[in-house]
């Protein structure tokens, strides 16, 4: 493992100099891949822990405007504001404003509306296992990535994590084995 795809192309560079000779095929019993690529593939594989249905899966990024994930933002927005739980009412959650899933076409050229709320996003997701996260952010951060995840998406920022937790079961540790 390494971190970028340069560092591979020389790893295996390095290993086919080495290894010519000893070993025909090493390649098909030794792995070079990056971190980012190994923790892909363990949440493909394991997708159905992190509650994501088989079949394509989306990777996307919470840091910029896309329209997989505007409707998390505006949610995880609504959350942020107040508005989706209103606890002193003694409701549950509420139906999202309409007005706040607004949608990339309409503010193209201008500037992302939803820009504070993606940083607090990333943020969040940096510090998702902190018991010390703000219980709002928290909550904005549930929202999002139920939101995500309903769609099928796996937030980039949250990718390590997520094959972090994979690596806790016993099954993606055998399989992590070999």
């Amino acid at each position: 493992l390494t971190f970028t795809r340069k560092a591979v192309d020389e790893l295996r560079h390095r290993l086919d100099c080495e290894m010519r000779g000893v070993a025909e095929q090493w390649d098909q019993r030794v792995s070079t891949t990056t971190f980012h690529a190994f923790c892909l593939s363990l949440v493909q594989k394991f997708r159905q822990h992190l509650g994501l249905a088989s079949g394509e899966m989306k990777l996307v990024s919470c840091d910029r405007p896309h329209h997989l994930t505007d409707s998390a933002v505006a949610a995880a927005a609504a959350v942020l504001r107040g508005k989706q739980m209103d606890e002193e009412a003694g409701g549950g959650p509420a139906e999202l404003d309409p007005g706040l899933a607004v949608l990339p076409s309409s503010y193209q050229g201008r500037e992302d509306p939803y820009k504070p709320v993606r940083k607090a996003m990333v943020h969040a997701l940096s510090r998702a296992d902190d018991p010390d996260l703000d219980p709002i952010l928290a909550a904005a951060l549930q929202s999002f990535r139920e939101n995500i995840r309903k769609l099928q998406c796996v937030a980039m920022e949250e990718l390590v994590t997520c094959a972090l937790q994979l690596l806790q079961l016993p099954e993606v540790q055998r399989w992590a084995q070999y």
